[in-house]
Order: structure tokens, then C-alpha cells, then sequence
């Protein structure tokens, strides 16, 4: 009796324009790190995991990009990122800066725990990549999701700001007058 043999590439769908994998059921999937698989807890765990995965492919794409990271524009760089998570199914990724306040657009995002995993695993990113603290808040918006990059004491207050119904245009306004530097406005939790 002879054997089948298994033909992995008809049994995996990349669609790296979209940033996605999925199975001849269409069902989608995403590469993770064993680390990812195995945190556990309250989400405090998982979210240390990613931000650290973040930081070791931060390292690994400032290497591949060049050392002048901060100096060049960011478009290799952030090619090179788009490049790693659609080739994991996570999605396609674009910068893009409003009034200097800076988002990450990622297309295709996977929803639910997987909007978590992809903030603190942009903010290992950027912080490993440009060697400066960064923490991220996601705002999903129409079929994206915008991941805002900031420093890590705002990250919190905007936060607030986008479980109290903030869009993307009242964060980048209110960023723009300075309000997430306020720390009145931290202690009274927004507006």
C-alpha cells in the first residue's frame, strides 16, 4: 500500500497582500511564539510576552535596516515590518503621521486578544528599534486598526480617552493641545 504524501504548501494560503494565512476551510490563521502560547494570568503575562517578542524583531529589523534607524526615513523600516507580520498572518502594516502624532495602520489586524498582542508588540518594536521608550493604544476604525505610538506615561490616559468612545481625530486634537501631558487629567481619568 503506498502512502499519500503531505503537500503542506496546498494546505497553507498566504496572501501576503492582505497580511493573512488561512486553511483550505478558510479559516484564518496567525504564527506565534511559543512564549505567546505558553503565557498565562490576568493578560499581564501575554502582554509581557508580546512586547518582548516586539523587542527582539525590533532589534533584528533596526539590524537589517541599518543603524541609522532614527536618521533615515522610516519607510524601510516599517516595509521590512509590514513584510514580518504579513508573512505571520498578522496583518499589513503602514506608518503614518498626523500633526507629528505617529500611527501604525494595520490592515487585517486579528481581533479580540489579538488587538493586545499586536499593541505591545508594536511598542517592543519601536522602543527596541529606535532604543527609546514607546507604548502603543489601539484605536480600531473601519476595517483597520491605528495603533498610536507615545510615550508610555500618556499611553495610559489615552487609553481612557478611547474606552470613553474617543475616535481617532478627537485623540490626534486633543494630543495636539497637549492634553495627555496634563497629569491633572490623568488623576481625573479624561474630560
Amino acid at each position: 500500500m503506498t502512502e499519500a504524501s503531505f503537500q503542506p504548501q496546498g494546505y497553507l494560503r498566504f496572501d501576503l497582500s492582505q497580511g493573512k494565512i488561512s486553511t483550505p476551510d478558510k479559516r484564518r490563521h496567525v504564527v506565534v511564539p511559543a512564549e505567546l502560547l505558553t503565557a498565562s494570568g490576568d493578560g499581564a503575562e501575554l502582554e509581557a510576552a508580546a512586547r518582548s517578542w516586539g523587542e527582539e524583531q525590533g532589534k533584528s529589523l533596526a539590524s537589517l535596516v541599518g543603524k541609522k534607524l532614527l536618521e533615515e526615513p522610516p519607510e524601510r523600516f516599517i516595509t521590512e515590518l509590514a513584510r514580518f507580520m504579513a508573512t505571520l498572518g498578522w496583518g499589513w502594516c503602514e506608518l503614518e503621521a498626523w500633526g507629528g502624532v505617529l500611527f501604525v495602520v494595520v490592515q487585517h489586524a486579528p481581533r479580540g486578544s489579538g488587538v493586545r498582542i499586536l499593541r505591545s508588540f508594536l511598542a517592543g518594536v519601536f522602543s527596541a528599534a529606535s532604543g527609546q521608550p514607546f507604548g502603543c493604544v489601539a484605536i480600531a476604525d473601519d476595517g483597520s486598526t491605528r495603533f498610536l505610538l507615545t510615550n508610555p506615561e500618556s499611553a495610559a490616559l489615552i487609553e481612557v480617552w478611547v474606552e470613553k468612545g474617543a475616535k481617532v481625530g478627537d485623540v490626534v486634537s486633543r494630543m495636539l493641545q497637549g492634553e495627555h501631558l496634563a497629569g491633572s487629567q490623568a488623576k481625573r481619568g479624561g474630560r
